[in-house]
């Protein structure tokens, strides 16, 4: 069970390096800080019963650049359970409920982001 982001960096490849920011590292940096927030809040809606599930919450990444992927997952075997459901206990959706949360940060964070270079741009820093 697992989140990949995968376009982020590449919507803001074509921006001009006299903005004087980093656009790609900074995407990276949004990426990774959106990741860990949506690994918060994956923890914050885990029932809690031994705690195993709740501690098991990952992030992975892989690639550099525009083929740069970031995940959050949970490799226990009844994870996908819990946030799924059975026949006998509703679905919890703690990573659906995360993702939706985190896709909310990620594009506030994008547009802060696009904003800040668009004024650099506009004023030819």
């Amino acid at each position: 069970m697992g989140l990949s982001w995968g376009n982020s960096v590449r919507n803001f490849q074509n921006l001009t390096k006299r903005t004087a920011i980093d656009v790609e590292k900074s995407t990276m940096k949004i990426v990774d800080l959106t990741a860990k927030d949506v690994k918060r809040y994956a923890e914050q809606a885990t029932p809690v019963k031994s705690g195993k599930l709740k501690r098991s919450w990952k992030i992975l990444k892989r690639g550099r650049g525009k083929n740069r992927k970031v995940e959050i997952l949970n490799r226990l075997d009844y994870a996908s359970l819990v946030e799924n459901g059975t026949s006998k206990m509703p679905p919890k959706r703690m990573l659906a409920k995360a993702v939706i949360r985190g896709d909310r940060l990620l594009k506030r964070r994008l547009e802060a982001l696009k904003r800040l270079t668009s004024n650099k741009f506009n004023r030819g820093a």
